[in-house]
């Protein structure tokens, strides 16, 4: 399973609504590979770092990589179709971040994203799907997002 930006948030927090169905996937996942692009980092820093201070931050990121989660780098190899994902789902808000973590799941074969990131925008008056949902990934017919 990837394990995306918004579970990592959920996880460090306890207070965040979706905590609790984010540690029981992550039990549930137990023994199997809980993977982490690299690419996520840098993301689960700023935002915890904005939100909770840097202590936090490096809490956080030193229990991602303390070896509960298989951190996977992005290649240089995933950029075409990091920036073919980007550039496809364009509408749909799809950054640097969910198209690389798309990208490590079709060439790792993993077909599970533990992510937060299949809500509708709150901002204006057309809601395109954003984030994974629209997503159609080259080695499956769709992801299987949870929680």
């Amino acid at each position: 399973m990837i394990v995306d930006t918004g579970a990592i948030l959920a996880l460090v927090n306890k207070g965040d609504s979706h905590h609790q169905r984010v540690l029981a996937c992550i039990r549930e996942y137990q023994g199997r590979r809980l993977v982490v692009p690299t690419s996520v980092l840098p993301e689960v820093d700023y935002l915890i770092t904005k939100r909770y201070g840097p202590h936090i931050a490096i809490a956080a990121i030193s229990s991602v990589t303390s070896g509960e989660f298989e951190l996977e780098t992005v290649t240089v190899a995933d950029l075409p179709r990091i920036l073919a994902l980007m550039r496809q789902y364009a509408d749909a808000s799809i950054g640097f971040g969910d198209a690389s973590t798309v990208a490590v799941a079709e060439r790792l074969g993993v077909q599970t994203v533990l992510t937060l990131d299949r809500r509708q925008p709150t901002m204006g008056p057309l809601k395109p799907p954003r984030h994974f949902g629209p997503i159609r990934p080259t080695h499956c017919p769709v992801l299987s997002i949870l929680p």
